[in-house]
């Protein structure tokens, strides 16, 4: 991810939630990145892709039919495709170049999506803080930059 020229990164449901944090993170490490929950935008945003971009596919079941065409779309454009999903039974894992995989948790379907969303997000932090120290002095400059004027428009 770090010498990726473009990131897009999709989730349905509960992993749309991790998918725009990724977004919001990477793309305050300067890199060009798209997150959308809408399957037709992001379809038209995948002929762009090529040999140095990744498609961050992000499912807990990794059967979401929409997930899984995007993602074998991705990969006919050489992009590099990156999973977070459930090791278990997952097509997304077989579909994916690198599988980065999540424990079994969601089984009390009365609290919904919670702990898998929270294991994604980690996953996500995980990458985030990766990537911001590969990278290092040569993002502080605009982080500084950002932060100052966060404060200076403060109320």
């Amino acid at each position: 991810m770090k010498d990726a020229g473009r990131l897009l990164f999709y989730g349905v449901g509960g992993s749309a939630t991790a998918a725009t944090d990724a977004y919001y993170k990477f793309t305050k490490l300067g890199y060009p990145c798209q997150s959308h929950h809408d399957f037709h935008f992001m379809l038209s945003a995948i002929p762009y892709l090529n040999g140095d971009s990744v498609f961050l596919a992000i499912s807990n079941s990794g059967k979401t039919k929409d997930i899984l065409e995007l993602a074998r779309f991705a990969k006919s454009k050489g992009a590099t495709v990156i999973a977070i999903t459930n090791l278990d039974k997952s097509p997304l894992y077989k579909e994916a170049d690198i599988r980065l995989c999540t424990p079994v948790v969601e089984q009390d379907h009365r609290i919904g999506s919670i702990p898998s969303r929270m294991t994604q997000l980690t996953i996500i932090d995980a990458l985030y803080l990766s990537v911001f120290h590969a990278k290092g002095e040569s993002v502080i400059d605009e982080y500084h930059e950002a932060r100052n004027e966060v404060i200076r428009l403060r109320r």
